[in-house]
């Protein structure tokens, strides 16, 4: 079989004599190429079959080896891969075994990972599968529109109160277009950073001494106050915040500022200033004053690179929040992804572009990709 699953047991001496059994009790030739199996054969190889199948093998026993004959149960090589995927304890096995794996939602509950009865049971008019495929917008209108019997008030008015609270949070710091059922790992650095904040938010501690390191680091500017809004919101609380920031509106907002300089590695190391904004701005060995006073500036080139004419072309993409979109990325030049947190510059480059690519020249599943063709 010239499969990728074919390749992967080729090693195999017993899987091997497996599949060639298996064409003889079923009447294919395990020889030729997987795309010219019937569907039948195609389906005993991958996910078994309930007679057990005949095997020649060599036992050995006080020195003497003899052939023999031995019927056993043959679960499919996906049952294989997933038995070794759940048993071993090498990672270099896990990484040749994730080779041939990738994820797809349940056929079954259709990804909502629920039996009937759970999903049976419904506030307003919703399962709980579908309150979470809500965005955190819909879900905050979902709860605040909700009419409940005095009884029923009773019963639910403080987790009601709870979960409208992290709601508002999360809309105050520019996340409302978030499904609640995105997974952790396919949140962007800043929209992570934003969940925390909102969660320190709803925590209602008090003189909590926070430390940030940047922020802002890829939010747009219309995210920016925001998130600035957030952290006033933390200090009116009676907590200390130390934000480590590049960003001129946060710098802007800040109550002390304190300059480290004058420039970077062994020329850097120095307390530059410390003070007001007013007063940092006149601070002549302050290369930030520099910037934001305009005396110093990033210089635009004067010519972009025209690239080798090929591009990288993607159709149809649809990875999280994008919407079937087709990209065409020149080849031989700098291309920059821009776009607001969340709109989705990493969905289109690292969970979409990188794993078709890992597809295409190393024939290596890579993640959950939605696209039609590269």
């Amino acid at each position: 079989m010239t499969s990728r699953v074919g390749r992967f047991f080729k090693r195999k001496s017993y899987y091997r004599k497996a599949i060639r059994a298996l064409g003889k009790m079923l009447d294919f030739d395990p020889e030729l190429p997987w795309e010219d199996l019937g569907a039948d054969a195609r389906k005993a190889v991958l996910h078994g079959c309930e007679e057990r199948i005949p095997i020649r093998m060599q036992k050995t026993r006080r020195g003497e080896s003899r052939r023999m004959e031995a019927k056993v149960a043959w679960p499919g090589l996906v049952g294989y891969v997933e038995r070794w995927f759940g048993e071993t304890d090498s990672e270099r096995w896990r990484e040749e075994v994730g080779r041939v794996m990738s994820s797809r939602p349940c056929l079954d509950c259709g990804g909502q990972r629920l039996r009937r009865e759970s999903l049976a049971v419904t506030l307003g008019d919703r399962n709980i599968a579908e309150v979470t495929g809500l965005t955190v917008a819909d879900a905050w209108k979902f709860f605040r529109s909700m009419k409940l019997r005095a009884q029923d008030r009773k019963i639910a008015e403080r987790p009601f109160k709870e979960v409208q609270d992290r709601l508002r949070f999360l809309v105050a710091v520019g996340l409302d277009y978030l499904g609640l059922d995105r997974r952790a790992t396919t949140l962007s650095g800043g929209e992570a950073q934003r969940i925390r904040l909102a969660t320190q938010i709803g925590s209602g501690l008090t003189g909590v001494i926070y430390v940030l390191d940047e922020p802002t680091i890829g939010l747009h500017q219309c995210d920016v106050a925001r998130l600035l809004g957030t952290l006033k919101e933390l200090k009116d609380l009676g907590n200390t915040l130390i934000v480590v920031e590049h960003d001129e509106d946060t710098i802007a907002q800040a109550d002390h500022i304190v300059d480290i300089g004058p420039g970077a590695g062994h020329l850097g190391g120095e307390v530059v200033y410390s003070g007001s904004l007013a007063r940092m701005k006149k601070e002549r060995r302050s290369l930030t004053a520099a910037y934001l006073e305009g005396r110093q500036a990033v210089a635009i080139p004067p010519g972009r690179r025209s690239g080798s004419g090929k591009s990288l072309t993607l159709k149809s993409c649809s990875t999280n929040n994008l919407k079937s979109i087709d990209v065409s990325l020149p080849l031989g030049t700098l291309t920059g992804i821009t776009g607001v947190s969340g709109s989705g510059k990493s969905s289109l480059v690292v969970d979409t572009l990188v794993p078709a690519l890992m597809k295409t020249l190393h024939r290596r599943v890579a993640g959950s990709a939605r696209y039609r063709s590269l």
